[in-house]
């Protein structure tokens, strides 16, 4: 990008240049206003993540209480530890991707709308008031008393040295407007880049953990198949429960007739 504000249109402070610089200032005022808006839904966004991280170690230490209930099943025991080992490891990596948002979207964003935004803004104020010295030095000029040398002298040195303010102030704050209008797209990209490559590196940090814990997976699912086994099997036996009431009916009769027939003897 170049200079979108021509130097001797500053100078003559034409129309053009007033125009050109109300559709700078307008451009900036919407700048600022989505900035803000990023920086309170990236802030918003933080503080849930940083709720849900309190919630995933409030359910691993839950795990670890449900551990205990396991204490004399060994194999379970340790399945558990694994799983909330994974867990926990999980929560660090989002712990670390929401401090580089913080550290990346929040902290530059929000220093380039303190510092740069402000500085053009706060300069607008200098430039304001310098051209209504500008405007007022011209009006006394206009109705200065022709017929007073001296008066018409003072005038014309008023006004030349608030031009010569003006000119300076003008290009001042051109330069401002230029360096913020050409900075915005590297600070603001630079930022998101380095959050999206934060947000690659903890993609990556699940993914390699889980790879690590694959073979525990894998054998772990074995294990849970087993165990459906079982209680599938021990189901089906439990199903047989009631045909036991039938079967010491039947060998209760049996030994009251063997007992009779002995008695009859």
């Amino acid at each position: 990008m170049t200079c979108k504000i021509d130097f001797s249109e500053c100078l003559k402070d034409s129309p053009k240049f007033r125009l050109r610089l109300e559709q700078e200032e307008s451009e900036i005022d919407h700048l600022e206003q989505k900035l803000e808006k990023i920086i309170k839904m990236c802030s918003l966004a933080v503080d849930s993540g940083k709720e849900y991280i309190r919630n995933q170690s409030a359910f691993a230490t839950s795990l670890w209480d449900l551990q205990k209930h396991f204490q004399d099943d060994k194999s379970s025991t340790n399945a558990l530890a694994k799983l909330i080992h994974c867990l926990q490891e999980m929560n660090k990596f989002h712990t670390t991707l929401l401090d580089q948002a913080n550290r990346t979207v929040l902290k530059n964003l929000t220093s380039f709308l303190k510092k740069d935004v402000k500085e053009v803004k706060d300069y607008k104020q200098i430039f304001t008031k310098v051209s209504e010295n500008m405007d007022v030095a011209v009006y006394k000029n206009s109705q200065v008393n022709k017929n007073r040398p001296v008066d018409i002298v003072e005038a014309e040195n008023l006004l030349s040295a608030t031009k010569s303010c003006f000119n300076h102030a003008a290009l001042d704050y051109v330069n401002y407007i230029t360096m913020l209008q050409n900075r915005k797209r590297h600070e603001i990209l630079s930022t998101l880049l380095s959050y999206i490559q934060a947000c690659s590196t903890y993609f990556h940090q699940g993914s390699d953990l889980c790879e690590d814990f694959g073979d525990f997976f894998k054998t772990l699912d074995v294990e849970i198949g087993n165990m459906r086994g079982e209680y599938n099997l021990l189901d089906k036996q439990m199903q047989n429960r009631h045909t036991c009431v039938n079967e010491l009916a039947d060998n209760g009769e049996k030994s009251l007739a063997s007992l009779s027939s002995g008695g009859g003897g």
